[in-house]
């Protein structure tokens, strides 16, 4: 799950880097990502919008890929607020 988190915080922070620049969030090629896939390969994040828009809001997603789908909580979401969720159970743990 580390590796979900720590995507999608970088995701994050240069959502707002990108929103003081551009007054408002872009796509994630804008910034500078073209692989979905994290570091480690264990989640791939898509982003809603997923074009390039005027948008004043987002909400990344991490899904689990490969052995990591197994995981209890699922997909992993940060938006725009700083807000955190998940789409699975707590069962094994905190998902955040």
């Amino acid at each position: 799950r580390v590796d979900g988190q720590e995507w999608l915080l970088r995701i994050a922070n240069a959502q707002e880097r990108f929103y003081a620049t551009n007054n408002h969030y872009g796509a994630l090629t804008e910034l500078g990502y073209t692989n979905p896939l994290s570091e480690k390969g264990y989640y791939s994040v898509s982003m809603n919008p997923a074009a390039a828009s005027t948008t004043q809001v987002f909400t990344a997603t991490a899904a689990p890929v490969g052995g990591q789908a197994k995981d209890d909580c699922q997909s992993l979401t940060i938006n725009n607020a700083g807000v955190k969720a998940s789409f699975g159970t707590t069962t094994n743990g905190s998902c955040w």
